[in-house]
């Protein structure tokens, strides 16, 4: 006959682990909605500066990947681009 409390042991060890199984779920669950909310603030984003982006030169709307990669490249990618997008993030680091 096995010894009772050995068993009450052997019954809360399992319990536990049933415990540690249900946090490491939930666990995961909260990754997967945080990763959701990540990606669809990422997602709405990119929307909208391209958005932006083709409301200011609406001719790029037809562009391929591989143009419009070439289009920021020769008109941002540079110097000249650099530069500015320098001097915008000091004045933002001064008005902040």
């Amino acid at each position: 006959m096995p010894n009772k409390k050995m068993t009450s042991t052997s019954e809360r060890i399992d319990k536990e682990l049933e415990k540690i199984s249900q946090m490491q779920n939930r666990v995961k669950v909260l990754k997967q909605r945080q990763n959701a909310v990540e990606r669809k603030a990422r997602t709405h984003h990119f929307c909208r500066r391209h958005g932006l982006f083709e409301s200011l030169l609406p001719e790029s709307a037809g562009l391929t990947d591989e143009q419009f990669k070439s289009l920021i490249m020769q008109t941002t990618a540079n110097d000249y681009g650099k530069s500015v997008l320098a001097r915008i993030m000091s004045e933002h680091k001064e008005s902040g």
